[in-house]
């Protein structure tokens, strides 16, 4: 039999304890309300490309535990109630996020696939492709390039990008960047070249300038409507935004209906303690 002089003991023993000290230790304290949960093992999708991460679930409902602080059977069912309909708000964010994406993707292929086809038929591309991606930096330089070769000013045998057209066009050297010892060739090339024929080249070498830039046009005012198109699919389809704003709000309603649930049963069980 448990004497007194031992009871006082243990209660001053229990007073002192604090709990775990470690990490892992209050990680573990942290779920222990959660080993008797009612909805976790249905609520989280444990297998399959949409599996979910149960401990996250976990976090949360302990996190609101610590903040509701419920005591009880009924409160803690309250608390994971209100956990589960958060745990369904994100999914339901994460479907809004996928139908817009998969829309936003669905219109671009259609589009690139029917703009790829009909380039196809008429050999309307010859240097891009329309799902291609043109910087503002690349079409600025291609349009200074045609300026520059439509100059009355221009000299195939002293300019650098003759050189280069040369040793692409005529060398067939596909080099990015050529080093001065590369150009050599060219501009032997381009130096021993008549008048008239100086005169061709620049005509050729501006007929492809044009062409290119021409591309980058089409190419880049598709990019320009499909921003567009991005900005006014900002949103699911309308059958589908009215289901997100249903299913959203019926959420948010029983999240505040079980809160004021929570706070009702212990506003009682405060009002009984204090009596």
């Amino acid at each position: 039999m448990t004497s007194e002089l031992q009871m006082k003991a243990n209660t001053q023993n229990a007073q002192l304890s604090t709990g775990p000290l470690s990490l892992e230790g209050k990680q573990i304290v942290s779920r222990n309300a959660i080993k008797h949960g009612i909805f976790a093992k249905d609520l989280v999708i444990n297998s399959g490309d949409g599996r979910e991460n149960l401990q996250e679930y976990q976090e949360l409902l302990s996190d609101l535990t610590k903040d509701l602080k419920p005591i009880g059977r009924m409160e803690s069912i309250l608390v994971e109630k209100i956990a589960v309909n958060y745990w369904r708000l994100r999914r339901m964010v994460r479907y809004e996020t996928g139908a817009i994406r998969g829309g936003l993707d669905e219109y671009r292929e259609s589009v690139v696939r029917s703009q790829n086809q009909w380039a196809y038929r008429h050999l309307e591309l010859e240097y891009y492709s329309y799902s291609d991606e043109i910087s503002d930096i690349a079409f600025q330089q291609q349009q200074l390039k045609v300026e520059l070769i439509s100059s009355p000013s221009f000299d195939p045998a002293v300019e650098q990008i003759a050189w280069e057209y040369v040793l692409r066009g005529r060398f067939h050297k596909m080099i990015d960047d050529p080093a001065e010892e590369d150009l050599i060739p060219a501009r032997k090339y381009v130096a021993g070249l008549s008048p008239q024929m100086r005169g061709k080249l620049r005509k050729e070498m501006l007929e492809e300038a044009e062409n290119i830039l021409a591309e980058m046009e089409k190419v880049r005012a598709l990019q320009i409507k499909f921003d567009r198109t991005e900005k006014e699919k900002s949103l699911p389809a309308l059958a589908h935004l009215n289901k997100v704003i249903r299913y959203e709000s019926s959420l948010e309603g029983s999240i505040f209906k079980n809160l004021a649930a929570l706070r009702s049963l212990q506003q009682c069980r405060d009002s009984e303690r204090r009596q």
